[in-house]
């Protein structure tokens, strides 16, 4: 669906450096799409568990299990484009439109040691860890997830260079008390 935040449906269409779409400004376009997306998704999650409850049906259940995933996703896209309607402060001087791209990917759990900061007037860059679930790790998700992540910072916030360090979930217990 276009206009969703993340780029995951496509609605960038970023083009690299000196593109020329507009940005919706504070996310307001993207609440509407994801409230009647997440409705859908949320009716149908609901018929398939009764469905499941009514005929005994395990595969029934689990393709509910996949709509909670997706039920989940959405509410937490519509709650980081609300938040994305917040003003700039002098503390959060991009407001809280970074809650928009790190929704954008549902697999990250948690982002710390988030550094933005400019190498020159024109060169906006960006590093983070990013926590993700383990199975990203054995299933081949991480290089997709990169490039999504890439894709939206240079789309929403014109940042062409980031570096990530994506850690499993299982990793926690080696990081220090302040990050876990």
């Amino acid at each position: 669906m276009p206009g969703l935040p993340g780029c995951i449906a496509g609605g960038c269409g970023v083009s690299g450096a000196g593109h020329d779409h507009e940005h919706d400004p504070l996310g307001a376009g993207h609440r509407r799409p994801l409230t009647v997306v997440l409705g859908i998704s949320g009716t149908i999650l609901a018929v398939e568990v009764a469905g499941a409850v009514v005929s005994g049906s395990l595969a029934l259940l689990a393709d509910a299990g996949h709509m909670l995933t997706d039920v989940a996703g959405l509410s937490l896209a519509l709650v980081a484009a609300m938040l994305a309607g917040r003003p700039a402060t002098q503390v959060r001087i991009w407001g809280y439109r970074r809650a928009e791209v790190l929704a954008a990917v549902p697999h990250v759990h948690a982002v710390h040691d988030l550094h933005a900061s400019s190498v020159s007037s024109d060169l906006p860059v960006l590093t983070a860890h990013a926590v993700a679930g383990d199975s990203c790790f054995r299933d081949g998700h991480l290089p997709r997830l990169l490039d999504q992540l890439q894709q939206c910072l240079a789309g929403h916030f014109d940042v062409e260079h980031c570096t990530v360090q994506f850690e499993p979930a299982s990793h926690a217990a080696h990081e220090h008390a302040a990050h876990a």
